[in-house]
């Protein structure tokens, strides 16, 4: 009996063909035998450990090795992509699978390349004897004769009536594969992912909600992410569709190591793999996966293996292969269109539940408070988490000038007042939930604290339950004055800055770089600057790449002086007729350098300065340059440039020398005064009075 030179799919019927795949490189080799397969094979293009499958040519069903081979366990159907690797070109050494193997028939590699020939897809060697016709040993045809054989038999054999055992044997084998089949197919498979624009296998508990309401077409509304089989699975939706128009980007940034001091900085995470997917007309575009090869802010990646997508409206999904995975590997979103308009994933995912915490200014706060004892609400703050149920024990702080610091929840109910620099809290939180509370603080009494007294609060820390879950922390310090300042003090609270200039609205630039308000001022030691932005000064851009129609996969020029996505504040400083400035670069909202440069003549050279002092707050700064390092004060002229990593730029008018040195008066403005306290009225009164009554006796007695 010949052996079978193909198998019908258990599904369809169609024939099964065995392929070699490479899960690294994509390799797709195609075998045209069923005898004499292994396992596995090392794959010819990249030298890895390569795997035999079973694919039908007609519905796509794919099978392991050893479920039809082996005739046992479950069939598991493939998983489709939009994108099948394709198979690579080898090197002029490895013309092909046949040269690298010493010989092949049928397609089969060796493992042994010091083995040479075969036959209907046999090795040499797996018998003792010489040479194979069709699959029998010892070089025998149909029982009779030899070819090939190493005995020829002394007397003609004869031929015996063929067993049935193998026949019933085959049927009761294909009988159980068709049950197996069915089995899989009617039964609800866990645990599987296809990347197949079928979003039924991304199971409700993977998912992930994002904090943000949604509100423009690519704000994003869920995630979810699975590794499986070395394999790590996105999924992705946004509130309209994805590529609705051409330019659109979805960058998925993952941290594969749970280490946010190596990779891409973004989102409080360091980024090893980026998962980076374009649209056009409304479908999916180029795609790829990338590995981070710069330091810290660079924006620098190298294409990393095969990125599989498959989307359909609002939702899409993607997979890939990183080299090596944590199980506490984090991943943050990001998406964005041509016009400029981006967004980012508050929450950021993984395996375990994500809490977002997020404190913001209450909007009513103000910049100077009296001194009358009561109680004002100065932040608001959001707590949300997803995937998962949890509890937040407590809320770290550090604070000062305030007698009291109190936690209420949204009714206005206190829920707790700090002790030892801890808010208790102790409130659980289900997923998809969000708490919100705001922090008051009390204020001191008249007379218990001198004008211009900092009032300050920090979150330092909170502490929640599961301890390992997925916590991202987004908060601004809040400062404030008690009292008027006597000076301008670079502290992070802005009251000491009372009337600044003002620059017009420019809603064509970025709002981190829109400048509304600035102003500038010197004394006998310092020069002193303020500004103010639309909103999220020292923003930056998180993904320095610019788009260019029609070419989704440009090369990124940078531009100077900004290659990593940095904003860029110059206070220009003329004075005596010398020219400086002051450089300071930001992004994500932290300051990242200030320097101090002077025109010699011919270039700008960096001037040693450590007198260069700044505090922010989430749109303001102030800061100041000692004098010893610029000209005149009294010739001094300054005026202000901000611009980001593409070259817009807001420049403003120049500040005179005699704004600059110009004596101003402060006032509360719409503040309310600070009204005596009771006791200290009644004591005024009543030594006005006795003082009063003396007088008028010693006058009646005259």
């Amino acid at each position: 009996m010949e052996p079978e030179e193909s198998m019908a799919c258990p599904v369809c019927g169609g024939e099964l063909q065995p392929h070699i795949i490479c899960p690294f490189c994509g390799t797709d080799i195609t075998l045209k035998s069923l005898e004499g397969l292994e396992p596995t094979y090392k794959c010819p293009v990249c030298g890895k450990e390569a795997q035999t499958k079973f694919i039908c040519n007609e519905c796509g069903s794919e099978f392991k090795y050893d479920l039809i081979v082996k005739k046992m366990g479950e069939i598991k159907p493939s998983k489709k992509v939009t994108e099948k690797p394709m198979e690579k070109k080898s090197s002029p050494k490895k013309e092909s699978l046949v040269e690298l193997r010493g010989g092949l028939t049928n397609g089969l590699g060796l493992k042994n390349g010091k083995e040479k020939g075969l036959t209907n897809g046999l090795t040499n060697g797996l018998t003792k004897e010489k040479g194979l016709t069709n699959g029998l040993k010892g070089g025998m045809v149909n029982g009779s004769g030899v070819t090939n054989g190493t005995k020829p038999s002394p007397k003609p054999s004869v031929k015996k009536k063929a067993s049935r055992v193998p026949a019933i044997a085959a049927a009761i084998i294909a009988l159980i594969l068709i049950a197996g089949a069915l089995y899989v197919m009617y039964l609800p498979q866990k645990g599987v992912i296809r990347i197949d624009g079928d979003f039924s296998d991304w199971q409700e508990s993977m998912m992930r909600d994002e904090f943000k309401a949604a509100v423009n077409p690519l704000d994003m509304v869920k995630y979810a992410s699975k590794v499986e089989d070395g394999g790590l699975y996105i999924y992705l939706q946004s509130k309209e569709s994805f590529f609705s128009e051409s330019g659109n980007r979805i960058y998925a940034f993952v941290d594969a190591d749970n280490n946010a001091a190596t990779g891409y900085r973004i989102n409080g995470i360091g980024a090893d793999y980026l998962c980076k997917v374009y649209g056009e007309d409304g479908e999916i575009g180029p795609h790829g996966a990338y590995v981070y090869s710069g330091s810290g802010f660079d924006w620098n990646w190298s294409a990393f293996g095969s990125l599989f997508v498959a989307g359909q409206g609002n939702q899409i999904e993607m997979a890939f292969y990183p080299e090596s995975i944590s199980k506490d590997y984090r991943i943050a979103f990001y998406t964005s269109d041509s016009h400029g308009n981006y967004e980012v994933s508050s929450v950021n995912i993984g395996a375990k539940p994500s809490i977002y915490f997020e404190t913001e200014r209450y909007s009513g706060a103000k910049d100077i408070y009296p001194m009358n004892g009561s109680e004002v609400p100065i932040m608001d703050v959001g707590i949300f988490a997803t995937g998962g149920n949890a509890s937040i024990k407590s809320i770290s702080i550090t604070y000062s000038g305030f007698t009291d610091i109190i936690l209420k929840d949204s009714h206005g109910n206190a829920v707790s007042t700090a002790r030892e620099g801890r808010l208790a809290v102790n409130q659980g939180i289900k997923s998809g939930e969000r708490l919100t509370y705001q922090i008051w603080g009390t204020l001191p009494r008249s007379g218990s604290r001198p004008n211009g007294t900092l009032l300050s609060l920090s979150v330092t820390q909170l502490i929640v339950s599961p301890s390992d879950a997925i916590l991202r922390v987004k908060s601004e310090p809040f400062r404030a004055y008690l009292g008027h300042p006597s000076g301008i003090i670079i502290d992070g609270a802005f009251g000491d800055w009372t009337e600044p200039k003002t620059d017009p609205k420019d809603s064509a630039l970025p709002a981190h770089i829109d400048i509304r308000s600035y102003d500038g001022k010197n004394d006998t030691r310092n020069l002193y600057f303020y500004l103010g932005v639309r909103k999220d000064i020292m923003a930056g851009v998180l993904v320095p790449e610019r788009y260019v129609e029609g070419v989704p996969n440009q090369n990124i020029t940078h531009i100077s002086p900004t290659p990593t996505g940095e904003d860029v504040l110059r206070i220009h400083i003329n004075a005596d007729g010398k020219r400086y400035y002051v450089e300071i670069l930001g992004k994500e909202g932290k300051i990242l350098s200030s320097k101090l440069y002077h025109w010699d003549g011919q270039r700008w050279m960096e001037i040693n300065s450590p007198g260069i002092e700044v505090k922010k707050d989430s749109n303001r700064m102030e800061g100041s340059v000692s004098l010893n390092m610029l000209g005149n004060p009294s010739t001094m002229k300054i005026w202000f440039e901000m611009s980001d990593w593409e070259g817009h730029s807001d420049l403003t008018d120049k500040i005179s020398p005699e704004e600059m040195q110009k004596e101003y008066t402060r006032n509360l403005g719409s503040d309310i005064e600070p009204v005596p306290e009771f006791s200290n009225m009644v004591w005024a009164v009543l030594i006005t009075a006795i003082v009063g009554t003396t007088v008028l006796r010693k006058k009646k007695r005259k």
